[in-house]
């Protein structure tokens, strides 16, 4: 069929041919339809997505990095307190357990300790622990009986004998980098927080703590600083904060040894009778040189 080429503009031909209008027209209803496709993207991908405010970011390349997803950190489980202790978030989980008794659990102080080591309480009365980990040095093997490793404890050690009455896991230190916060050992309720006279010359701050399983003992920490609790306070093994960070004694101990020829801050810990003495109260007689006492008070 031939295409009608008459003219649309005049007498003279100078109008647009039937065939020109009708591509042009074509064209137009070309362009409509993409303009019209377009449109509905955005439309279908809100749709395929569930609706609501399409996503500011868009998903990136392979290889690329994205933007974090912030809903779902703020939609994580937050835990619960318990009379009035909010743990804090980042030490929910707790530390690695330390040593039982019975069936108390003692946690660690805090989550990355330079050295753990057991040795004898300065009072008999001490209870010993039973330690929870892997044993780096047991160096009082004849009075030590000690259980298998347990790999969700601690690397510990069993330090030297000081010729004292109490068992040789009766009392432990703890060594930690400067500035560690501590967390409480039990779950129980603090029943003490004072500041006393360490062998009566040098300061330092006790924490006692009786065990909810334990009623009958005070777990006591010594060598501490900047106290975060008071008389009556409930806390939670493992999480609960209850100091700044352990103390650098004035002079040596023998957990220093293990550090020679640094020395680090550390936290001693032990279990006491409810109604026995408090580790650290002891005044030496008038006379007594300082040699004497750094000797004595080394160990605690």
């Amino acid at each position: 069929m031939r295409a009608d080429r008459r003219g649309h503009g005049g007498p003279h031909g100078r109008g647009t041919s039937s065939l020109t209008f009708v591509g042009r027209r074509r064209s137009r209803w070309r362009l409509l339809v993409v303009l019209v496709a377009l449109a509905a993207v955005p439309l279908a991908a809100t749709a395929l997505s569930g609706g609501g405010t399409p996503r500011a970011v868009a998903d990136a390349p392979d290889g690329a990095p994205t933007a974090p997803d912030v809903t779902a950190a703020s939609e994580a489980p937050q835990a619960d307190a318990e009379d009035g202790v909010v743990p804090d978030a980042a030490e929910v989980a707790g530390t690695s357990p330390m040593a039982r008794v019975g069936a108390l659990e003692l946690s660690l102080p805090a989550p990355a300790p330079l050295v753990v080591g057991y040795h004898e309480a300065a009072h008999v009365s001490a209870t010993g622990m039973v330690p929870v980990g892997t044993l780096q040095d047991d160096r009082n093997t004849t009075r030590t009986s000690l259980p298998p490793d347990d790999p969700a404890g601690v690397a510990y050690l069993v330090l030297t004998s000081r010729g004292r009455a109490a068992g040789p896991t009766s009392a432990v230190d703890v060594v930690l980098p400067e500035g560690q916060l501590l967390v409480s050992p039990v779950t129980g309720t603090v029943v003490d927080v004072r500041d006393y006279q360490l062998y009566g010359t040098h300061a330092d701050l006790r924490i006692e703590i009786v065990p909810d399983l334990r009623p009958d003992l005070r777990l006591v920490l010594i060598h501490i600083d900047g106290s975060r609790v008071s008389v009556g306070d409930r806390v939670v093994g493992g999480v609960t904060p209850i100091a700044a960070t352990a103390r650098t004694l004035p002079f040596s101990s023998h957990i220093d040894r293990e550090t020679e020829p640094e020395r680090f801050p550390h936290v001693h810990i032990e279990l006491q009778p409810i109604d026995r003495p408090r580790p650290g109260d002891d005044e030496r007689p008038d006379g007594t040189e300082e040699d004497d006492v750094v000797d004595e008070a080394g160990d605690e």
